[in-house]
């Protein structure tokens, strides 16, 4: 399995296509993703650099208290995680997944809704393809412009 967002950026938030794929490239599942717009991979202030990075189920933290996604090898940065947010002021650098994307609060910034649903989406698929906090296997995410 591999994913890949195709974000689009602007001065205020970066809003993607997600799609995760089987390893021959049928898709599995799509939803959108948000991010912080691109201020040169600024630490808690931007998206992450374009590239091929390693993706990995962590377990339940202090701040997340759920298992999520850890994308690894970020340069420069840590910490960097597929989460549950629906608004750019709810992120520090992570990526969001939402099932739509649309300004909700009247901000002009537009927002992803239904993070919970699209999260959940991709944690259960995540899982059915074998990866799990236990066995730290990973998996590809491919992200472009």
């Amino acid at each position: 399995m591999y994913a890949v967002l195709f974000r689009s950026l602007s001065d205020k938030v970066t809003i993607g296509d997600f799609d995760f794929c089987t390893d021959d490239a049928k898709l599995l599942y799509s939803c959108h993703a948000l991010e912080l717009p691109w201020l040169d991979n600024t630490r808690k202030k931007s998206c992450i650099p374009e590239g091929t990075y390693d993706v990995q189920v962590v377990p339940a933290t202090v701040n997340i208290k759920y298992e999520h996604l850890h994308i690894l090898n970020v340069p420069d940065r840590d910490g960097i995680k597929i989460h549950i947010a629906n608004y750019v002021s709810d992120l520090l650098g992570c990526v969001a997944p939402g099932t739509y994307a649309f300004d909700m609060n009247n901000d002009g910034i537009i927002d992803v809704g239904d993070s919970t649903k699209a999260f959940n989406q991709i944690m259960a698929l995540v899982k059915k393809q074998g990866y799990t906090a236990k066995n730290k296997k990973t998996f590809k995410l491919i992200i472009c412009s």
